[in-house]
């Protein structure tokens, strides 16, 4: 009766002391911010040809949804090579997108001083795919781009 005692006691004693407290999980997030992107790598040339007649691209981006260009970055890269990369973009104040259950994209121009910017390519996200998960960062490729944005959520 004795060794039956001390096995209930010892189970009443493990299970009190290894309960754990479960953090309660983080709402979904509402907002997000776009605090700056990386171009891990875009095509180097226009179909066989160089972006400028001086060389390599000069790669910008713009932020935009269905609509209408939503941000403008105002840095550029000259003459980017192949050792170039990764091209980092900060955003100074971040980007606040309008909605967060909506898709965007980042575009990616050639820079050109005295025609319209030629066009590289585009990757598309909608934050509300994971807006649970609240990632700082996260990669996205589409054909020849690959670029990583960096996100503040709220």
């Amino acid at each position: 009766m004795k060794t039956i005692r001390l096995i209930v006691f010892a189970l009443i004693f493990t299970n009190l002391f290894s309960c754990t407290k479960k953090e309660d999980p983080k709402p979904d997030a509402t907002n997000v911010t776009v605090t700056g992107i990386k171009i891990v790598t875009m095509p180097l040339t226009d179909g066989g040809s160089d972006w400028d007649l001086d060389g390599g691209a000069d790669p910008i981006f713009t932020i935009i949804n269905s609509n209408a260009t939503l941000y403008s970055h105002n840095l550029y890269y000259p003459d980017v090579t192949s050792s170039s990369f990764p091209l980092v973009y900060t955003i100074a104040d971040g980007y606040k997108l309008p909605y967060i259950n909506q898709a965007y994209g980042i575009n990616l121009y050639d820079y050109d001083e005295t025609s319209a910017n030629d066009y590289i390519g585009q990757v598309v996200f909608n934050p509300s795919s994971y807006k649970s998960e609240r990632p700082a960062s996260k990669t996205f490729t589409d054909g020849n781009v690959q670029v990583t944005i960096n996100f503040s959520w709220e």
